[in-house]
């Protein structure tokens, strides 16, 4: 999945409206439409949903979302700045918001405030969009002050308040929300620690944009790995093959100590799609993988080191070192698959740990 940065998301909606010819009014109808199911998923019928809307177009999705809930809730918009909205687009749904019979308010004192959010089932963050940059406000820090002190959920349209959308580094003002609507495109912040913390459930509305022209018009740097890229990542498997066609591999990893190092390591190299995984640990440690991964081929651990390196050759790759002890013993074993012509060799942790304080490191070619 691609992720865009800050300035290309303007960039998308200026190609999208003067190139692409869809109506800047759909884009924003469409946001509303995915706010507003982001709120029905988290609020009883009939609940009180209070909106923050800015004066941008992030307050008008937030608008287009009050439109559409105001027949199932109570529905209440604070307009935060006093000044409405700037945009065409924001100031239709703004003007139909009222024409179907919602309420917009203007911020009331703080005790006001915090009294009407003590009965609101869910809060809509429309206050900020992507654009925003520089330092909040006193005003602006004490209602984020209340809104974070209320016990309703939460939702924030396209990234919540105090998190860069860019680098996902956060401020102090940063609000903590249970779904977070990205809005075209998932932004690198919303997925970044420490912002991603904060941002709950991340739920992406494409907005009914054509991602196939919008890829081969923008340069998309970053992606994000998820099960849609490895569907389309990974190659698909004949089904005229067996296990012996995907490789092997041997892993020599864990110890009495770090039992848990063995059971990860083990099951990565299972879950990579090496077609036969040998372990080669801890003798301790057998019964308790066999039970768990009863694919994997189990080899009693000894100290012959010409056995293991041999293993290591007939092999695609070797996994060393997760949680093996720091020790002589296991820097004789790395030296010696070092030295010899075999698998890949994967070395972690007290593989390197080993050879750092035993010697050598130097076998380590570039």
């Amino acid at each position: 999945m691609e992720l865009a940065l800050s300035y290309m998301i303007k960039k998308i909606d200026e190609y999208a409206v003067s190139v692409l010819g869809i109506p800047a009014r759909q884009l924003m109808e469409e946001s509303g439409k995915a706010v507003a199911g982001a709120v029905r998923e988290l609020t009883p019928l009939g609940g009180e949903v209070a909106v923050f809307a800015g004066k941008g177009n992030n307050g008008g999705d937030g608008y287009a979302a009050a439109c559409l809930l105001l027949n199932e809730y109570k529905v209440t918009v604070y307009d935060v700045f006093g000044k409405g909205q700037r945009s065409e687009e924001g100031k239709f749904f703004l003007g139909e918001f009222i024409r179907l019979g919602g309420e917009v308010k203007k911020l009331p004192t703080a005790d006001e405030l915090s009294a009407s959010l003590a009965t609101v089932s869910c809060i809509v963050d429309a206050i900020f969009g992507v654009g925003y940059s520089g330092e909040l406000s006193e005003s602006e820090k004490n209602l984020i002050s209340i809104i974070k002190r209320s016990t309703a959920r939460k939702v924030a349209v396209d990234l919540p308040l105090g998190v860069n959308p860019d680098d996902g580094s956060i401020n102090d003002s940063v609000l903590s929300v249970d779904v977070t609507v990205a809005l075209s495109y998932i932004k690198p912040g919303l997925v970044s620690y420490p912002a991603k913390a904060y941002c709950g459930r991340v739920v992406l509305s494409e907005l009914g944009l054509p991602r196939g022209k919008l890829a081969s018009r923008f340069g998309f740097n970053s992606t994000l790995t998820d099960n849609d890229w490895a569907r389309r990542t990974l190659p698909a498997r004949p089904d005229n093959t067996n296990k012996g066609s995907y490789g092997k591999a041997l892993v020599i990893t864990g110890s009495e100590k770090y039992k848990g190092a063995a059971y990860l390591s083990l099951e990565a190299a299972l879950r990579s799609g090496a077609g036969r995984v040998t372990y080669l640990g801890c003798d301790s440690l057998r019964a308790e993988l066999l039970s768990r991964f009863p694919e994997a081929i189990y080899v009693k651990h000894c100290d012959d080191t010409e056995a293991a390196v041999r293993l290591s050759r007939e092999s695609s790759a070797t996994l060393i070192g997760s949680g093996s002890d720091t020790s002589e013993k296991t820097a004789e074993l790395v030296r010696a698959l070092l030295s010899s012509e075999g698998s890949p060799l994967i070395l972690d942790a007290d593989a390197i740990n080993s050879i750092a304080l035993y010697g050598g490191a130097e076998l380590i070619k570039d």
